[in-house]
């Protein structure tokens, strides 16, 4: 699944599909604690993109707090 920060991928005519979001919530305190609340956030969010049957997500963003990530951005299918 390709996740991209921008509104667009260059090349590509786009079918919006709709909204999709994770959240990560840290199971336990350790040193990789960030980068793992950070990978199941994603994980959420691109089984809800597949779910919705999309080839990437666009306009990815990121909200960190108290200890939390919540990612979201838009579903989108290839038209062309």
């Amino acid at each position: 699944m390709l996740l991209v920060n921008i509104d667009h991928i260059p090349g590509k005519t786009l079918k919006p599909l709709g909204l999709v979001s994770g959240e990560g919530i840290p199971l336990f305190y350790g040193t990789f604690v960030i980068n793992k609340i950070r990978s199941r956030a994603i994980k959420f969010m691109i089984a809800e993109a597949t779910a919705l049957g999309a080839d990437a997500i666009i306009n990815v963003r990121w909200i960190f707090e108290s200890g939390q990530a919540f990612v979201y951005g838009t579903a989108v299918k290839y038209e062309d």
